[in-house]
């Protein structure tokens, strides 16, 4: 809904561009691939934890995986890799959140928990590691490409652009 009626704004407001962060939620994610093929002028970033941990994964990361917006299930992590491999997602991202000192971080519970995930030393290892993914030379190749795309340069031509942007988190 919230990604949706950034869209209707942006388009309402001259087409300026948009450029939502976070990305987790397949629902958002097929609100912004619908208005990439209409044209609009729509980004989308996720950051590493949401193509690796899903919801189920407390006994991984404890606290640490209180983040907004929250992780998701399987089915939404597939959906990222796939906004990666058509286009949809533009860009990967981190939500490093340096400022909390650790022991603010990992409170006695989830509900004092800070939110928030330490994601910048994750993001080249993590896409790095999905390099296996693809089978043969040329599709290694192709993928390590679009990998170093999404990592570095995607992000640059968006912010790059003459226009203000209006920003949400999906």
């Amino acid at each position: 809904e919230a990604t949706h009626r950034a869209i209707v704004l942006s388009h309402v407001a001259g087409n300026v561009p948009l450029y939502i962060v976070h990305m987790s939620a397949s629902e958002a994610l097929a609100e912004v691939a619908a208005a990439r093929d209409a044209g609009r002028n729509v980004f989308a970033e996720t950051c590493p934890h949401y193509l690796v941990l899903t919801k189920f994964d407390h006994d991984k990361v404890g606290h640490l995986g209180k983040v907004n917006p929250p992780l998701r299930d399987e089915w939404n992590q597939e959906k990222l890799w796939e906004g990666i491999r058509n286009g949809a997602i533009t860009c990967v991202g981190s939500d490093h959140s340096t400022i909390t000192p650790l022991a603010d971080k990992l409170q006695k519970d989830i509900w004092t928990a800070v939110p928030g995930f330490p994601g910048s030393g994750m993001l080249l290892p993590i896409m790095l590691s999905h390099l296996t993914l693809s089978k043969g030379a040329a599709a290694k190749e192709a993928y390590q490409e679009s990998r170093v795309d999404k990592i570095w340069h995607a992000a640059a031509k968006c912010v790059e652009r003459p226009r203000a942007a209006m920003i949400v988190a999906a």
